[in-house]
Protein backbone atom coordinates (compact mmCIF):
# COMPACT_ATOMS: atom_id res chain seq x y z
CA UNK A 1 0.00 0.00 0.00
CA UNK A 2 1.33 3.43 -0.93
CA UNK A 3 0.58 6.75 0.74
CA UNK A 4 -0.23 9.01 -2.19
CA UNK A 5 -1.34 12.31 -0.71
CA UNK A 6 -1.73 13.95 2.61
CA UNK A 7 -3.31 17.37 2.41
CA UNK A 8 -4.88 18.94 5.43
CA UNK A 9 -5.85 15.99 7.55
CA UNK A 10 -6.88 13.47 4.87
CA UNK A 11 -4.44 10.72 4.01
CA UNK A 12 -5.05 8.51 0.97
CA UNK A 13 -3.66 5.00 0.48
CA UNK A 14 -3.61 3.35 -2.95
CA UNK A 15 -2.80 0.06 -4.56
CA UNK A 16 -2.57 -0.33 -8.34
CA UNK A 17 -3.86 3.25 -8.81
CA UNK A 18 -7.04 2.59 -6.87
CA UNK A 19 -7.83 4.23 -3.52
CA UNK A 20 -7.98 1.42 -0.98
CA UNK A 21 -8.18 3.47 2.20
CA UNK A 22 -8.37 7.01 3.46
CA UNK A 23 -8.61 8.64 6.85
CA UNK A 24 -8.91 12.08 8.40
CA UNK A 25 -10.99 15.17 7.71
CA UNK A 26 -10.48 17.90 5.13
CA UNK A 27 -9.51 18.11 1.48
CA UNK A 28 -9.01 14.83 -0.34
CA UNK A 29 -6.65 15.09 -3.29
CA UNK A 30 -7.03 12.53 -6.07
CA UNK A 31 -3.55 11.70 -7.36
CA UNK A 32 -2.47 11.88 -11.00
CA UNK A 33 -2.80 8.14 -11.65
CA UNK A 34 -5.93 7.36 -9.60
CA UNK A 35 -8.60 5.83 -11.84
CA UNK A 36 -11.15 4.47 -9.36
CA UNK A 37 -12.66 5.81 -6.16
CA UNK A 38 -15.20 4.53 -3.64
CA UNK A 39 -15.27 6.25 -0.26
CA UNK A 40 -18.62 5.36 1.33
CA UNK A 41 -17.26 2.65 3.61
CA UNK A 42 -14.58 4.98 5.02
CA UNK A 43 -17.06 7.80 5.55
CA UNK A 44 -19.65 5.45 7.08
CA UNK A 45 -17.07 4.06 9.50
CA UNK A 46 -16.00 7.56 10.55
CA UNK A 47 -12.43 7.04 9.29
CA UNK A 48 -12.76 9.84 6.73
CA UNK A 49 -14.75 13.02 6.27
CA UNK A 50 -14.22 15.00 3.07
CA UNK A 51 -14.87 18.75 2.89
CA UNK A 52 -13.78 19.08 -0.74
CA UNK A 53 -11.97 17.25 -3.52
CA UNK A 54 -8.96 18.32 -5.54
CA UNK A 55 -7.48 16.47 -8.51
CA UNK A 56 -3.77 16.41 -9.31
CA UNK A 57 -2.74 17.91 -12.61
CA UNK A 58 -2.59 15.31 -15.36
CA UNK A 59 -5.26 12.96 -13.96
CA UNK A 60 -7.03 11.44 -17.01
CA UNK A 61 -10.11 10.20 -15.17
CA UNK A 62 -11.45 12.93 -12.87
CA UNK A 63 -12.08 16.65 -12.61
CA UNK A 64 -13.40 18.88 -9.82
CA UNK A 65 -15.96 21.67 -9.95
CA UNK A 66 -16.52 23.64 -6.74
CA UNK A 67 -14.96 20.86 -4.66
CA UNK A 68 -17.23 18.15 -6.15
CA UNK A 69 -15.69 15.17 -8.00
CA UNK A 70 -16.81 14.40 -11.58
CA UNK A 71 -15.64 12.14 -14.39
CA UNK A 72 -13.16 13.91 -16.66
CA UNK A 73 -15.85 14.59 -19.30
CA UNK A 74 -18.21 15.88 -16.56
CA UNK A 75 -20.96 13.43 -17.54
CA UNK A 76 -20.89 11.62 -14.18
CA UNK A 77 -21.13 13.00 -10.65
CA UNK A 78 -18.68 10.67 -8.92
CA UNK A 79 -18.61 11.96 -5.34
CA UNK A 80 -20.04 14.89 -3.41
CA UNK A 81 -18.11 15.64 -0.19
CA UNK A 82 -19.89 14.35 2.91
CA UNK A 83 -18.71 17.30 5.02
CA UNK A 84 -19.15 20.12 2.49
CA UNK A 85 -21.02 22.77 4.47
CA UNK A 86 -23.62 23.64 1.83
CA UNK A 87 -27.36 23.09 2.32
CA UNK A 88 -28.53 23.15 -1.30
CA UNK A 89 -27.01 21.66 -4.45
CA UNK A 90 -28.07 21.61 -8.09
CA UNK A 91 -26.45 18.87 -10.14
CA UNK A 92 -24.70 20.35 -13.19
CA UNK A 93 -26.78 20.36 -16.41
CA UNK A 94 -24.34 18.21 -18.41
CA UNK A 95 -24.33 15.36 -15.87
CA UNK A 96 -25.91 12.16 -17.22
CA UNK A 97 -25.36 9.86 -14.26
CA UNK A 98 -24.92 9.99 -10.51
CA UNK A 99 -22.63 7.26 -9.18
CA UNK A 100 -23.47 4.69 -6.53
CA UNK A 101 -22.97 6.24 -3.07
CA UNK A 102 -22.11 9.59 -4.72
CA UNK A 103 -23.72 11.79 -2.08
CA UNK A 104 -24.05 9.18 0.67
CA UNK A 105 -23.62 10.21 4.31
CA UNK A 106 -23.68 13.93 3.57
CA UNK A 107 -24.13 15.84 6.82
CA UNK A 108 -25.40 19.20 5.50
CA UNK A 109 -27.49 18.99 2.32
CA UNK A 110 -31.17 19.84 2.80
CA UNK A 111 -32.17 20.04 -0.86
CA UNK A 112 -30.95 18.67 -4.17
CA UNK A 113 -32.10 19.42 -7.71
CA UNK A 114 -31.46 16.78 -10.36
CA UNK A 115 -31.65 18.07 -13.97
CA UNK A 116 -33.39 16.45 -16.91
CA UNK A 117 -30.00 15.39 -18.36
CA UNK A 118 -29.56 12.68 -15.68
CA UNK A 119 -30.66 9.26 -16.89
CA UNK A 120 -29.08 7.05 -14.20
CA UNK A 121 -28.87 7.33 -10.44
CA UNK A 122 -26.67 4.70 -8.82
CA UNK A 123 -27.72 2.47 -5.94
CA UNK A 124 -27.73 4.19 -2.56
CA UNK A 125 -26.61 7.45 -4.17
CA UNK A 126 -28.12 9.59 -1.38
CA UNK A 127 -28.27 7.06 1.47
CA UNK A 128 -28.01 8.31 5.03
CA UNK A 129 -28.11 12.01 4.12
CA UNK A 130 -29.03 13.17 7.62
CA UNK A 131 -30.68 16.49 6.73
CA UNK A 132 -32.01 15.85 3.21
CA UNK A 133 -35.62 17.11 3.08
CA UNK A 134 -36.27 17.93 -0.57
CA UNK A 135 -35.29 16.43 -3.91
CA UNK A 136 -36.49 17.97 -7.16
CA UNK A 137 -35.94 15.47 -9.93
CA UNK A 138 -36.55 16.76 -13.44
CA UNK A 139 -35.03 13.61 -14.94
CA UNK A 140 -36.85 10.59 -16.32
CA UNK A 141 -35.40 7.83 -14.17
CA UNK A 142 -36.90 4.37 -14.77
CA UNK A 143 -35.63 2.68 -11.61
CA UNK A 144 -33.83 3.44 -8.40
CA UNK A 145 -32.64 1.09 -5.71
CA UNK A 146 -32.01 2.27 -2.17
CA UNK A 147 -31.29 5.73 -3.53
CA UNK A 148 -32.69 7.51 -0.47
CA UNK A 149 -32.17 4.71 2.04
CA UNK A 150 -32.29 5.94 5.63
CA UNK A 151 -33.11 9.54 4.68
CA UNK A 152 -35.86 11.41 6.48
Amino acid sequence: MDVVASEGKVTVYTKDNVIVNCQGKGTLTIGKNIKEISLAKYIKSGKASVTEFKVASGNKYFTVIDGVLFSKDKSQLVSYPDAKEVTSYTVKADVQSISEDAVAYNKYLKSVTIPKSVNTIGNYAFQNCAKLESVICKADISSIYGTFYNCK
